[in-house]
């Protein structure tokens, strides 16, 4: 249920006074995308509450069955943990694309072509069916899971580090 986690966050960076008028950007990485997803479209505590969204990245979204076969994992192992899941009120096999219509932020996503554990048709689907301002990068990495993370890491090395800051132009 990490959707719940995504809206605790939002819930309370938006109850900080210092920050409740402030615009909020989503980095959602992987199954984080799902996250996110299913949060916009949850139907009684939704990221639709709150209007300080104004944009969401989606790195490389993947669902849990398309992670578990990409392990390699057989059918039947997957089904057996969804069922014994289920029983503690955790469904892994719901999917997240009939609720990429709710998302309301613009959205970019991002994709390694060549990362192997990833469905591009899922990628693309999710893209497709995105109703808001959006774009989609596609990067040409290694071919390995974990590359466009590390690439990230790079780009955003500078502004997490504090050697380069991100302020608004003159006007």
């Amino acid at each position: 249920e990490e959707r719940n986690d995504v809206i605790a966050a939002v819930t309370y960076i938006t109850s900080r006074r210092e920050y409740c008028e402030a615009p909020i950007g989503l980095l959602s990485i992987c199954m984080g995308a799902s996250a996110t997803t299913f949060a916009y479209g949850d139907k009684e505590n939704s990221l639709k509450n709150f209007p300080q969204l104004k944009a969401m990245v989606a790195i490389q979204p993947l669902n849990y069955t398309v992670f578990a076969r990409s392990l390699g994992w057989p059918g039947w192992i997957i089904r057996g943990g969804n069922k014994v899941l289920k029983e503690r009120g955790i469904n892994l096999e719901d999917d997240f694309l009939p609720y990429i219509p709710d998302i309301e932020a613009p959205t970019r996503v991002i994709q390694n072509t060549n990362d192997p554990w990833t469905d591009l048709d899922l990628v693309n689907r999710f893209y497709q069916e995105l109703q808001v301002e959006k774009d989609m990068v596609w990067w040409d990495l290694k071919n390995r899971r974990a590359a466009a993370y590390a690439y990230l890491a790079i780009l955003l090395k500078p502004y997490l580090l504090g050697s380069t800051s991100i302020s608004k132009s003159p006007e």
